[in-house]
């Protein structure tokens, strides 16, 4: 082997590199705050950040879908409340009119009922960060296909046919939405449905209880010839026997209505504790990360300590050596 006078520097110079490549990298370290700092230098902790980076962006598109549905859900439980209690005040006309002392008022009566229902499609025309609320999975106007008879792009609609024998008022509720789910994921392995269908609310898609609203207002405001009805034409025996019917199956609409309402209450507080379980795995995912991919400034600053004593020690060495000649190293 060849022996010459720098030969001796070689593992001196070697060391110099190695500290100071640790303690440029532990000082990069302090700077940054991040552990990960040199991809090659520490190969599986990044391997490690990234898998739980991947992870905590799952679970945050989780959380967003938990928030989404909560609001959703929190909106449509508001405007059930409201289309339920516009359903009893249209049930207790329909039980008032068959008092004595109210055939006067019976046009009047019918004006209500009327009013009523205006105001309960357009609750049930309502959306949401606009999502219709109970027109399937058609989310907005674009997506409404609408029948010849129609006036506008809404999922529910009053139409005018032509008046017949059987509907005087030509007057009937149609429905342009569908009744599929909405389902939302909020975990890997769950997913909860959202929304409320026609169906579930009114028997099915062609409105069959909703429109037991128009029978009864026809009642109210015609008679069995078509003609308005006046002061004073008076209710007689079938007239009667039908508004104790209609208010039977306006009182099971409203039951309805409110039974699916509380299975959305009971929905919306298992999307409240779901979101807190998704509050605590996302803290839990972070602090994992942080203990991958964060310095600790403590063990760090031990280190860089360490390294710069150690630097000092070999660069005295090295000054000690180049003082002595070859011959000198090789006695």
């Amino acid at each position: 082997m060849r022996v010459t006078q720098f030969s001796k520097y070689i593992p001196i110079q070697s060391s110099i590199q190695e500290i100071q490549s640790r303690k440029h990298l532990n000082e990069l370290r302090l700077a940054t705050g991040k552990q990960v700092v040199d991809i090659s230098d520490t190969p599986n902790l990044l391997v490690q950040k990234k898998r739980f980076e991947n992870q905590i962006n799952q679970q945050q598109q989780y959380r967003k879908n938990i928030d989404y549905s909560i609001n959703f859900l929190q909106h449509t439980i508001d405007t059930l409340d409201t289309i339920s209690s516009n359903v009893q005040k249209i049930r207790e006309v329909a039980i008032s009119s068959t008092q004595i002392g109210v055939a006067q008022d019976v046009s009047t009566l019918g004006k209500q009922i009327r009013g009523l229902l205006d105001d309960i499609i357009k609750d049930l025309n309502s959306d949401f960060d606009g999502q219709f609320l109970f027109a399937g999975n058609v989310l907005n106007s674009e997506d409404i296909v609408s029948p010849p008879s129609s006036a506008n792009k809404l999922p529910f609609e009053i139409v005018q046919d032509p008046p017949s024998s059987e509907n005087p008022s030509g007057l009937r509720v149609i429905f342009k939405g569908n009744t599929k789910k909405i389902i939302v994921n909020t975990s890997k392995v769950s997913a909860e449905i959202i929304n409320t269908t026609a169906d579930e609310l009114f028997g099915d898609e062609t409105l069959v209880a909703l429109n037991k609203v128009i029978e009864l207002y026809n009642l109210l405001t015609y008679n069995k010839d078509g003609s308005l009805r006046g002061p004073n034409d008076l209710f007689n025996t079938e007239d009667l026997s039908k508004l104790n019917d209609y208010q039977k199956e306006i009182g099971k609409m409203y039951d309805k209505i409110n039974s699916v309402n509380s299975r959305n209450g009971i929905l919306l507080s298992r999307f409240e504790a779901l979101k807190d379980q998704s509050a605590t795995l996302l803290t839990a995912l972070e602090g994992y990360k942080s203990k991958v991919s964060d310095t600790d400034y403590a063990a760090t600053t031990i280190q860089l300590n360490k390294d710069q004593t150690a630097l000092q020690f070999t660069l005295q060495v090295a000054a000690r050596l180049t003082q002595v000649t070859l011959f000198d190293f090789l006695r």
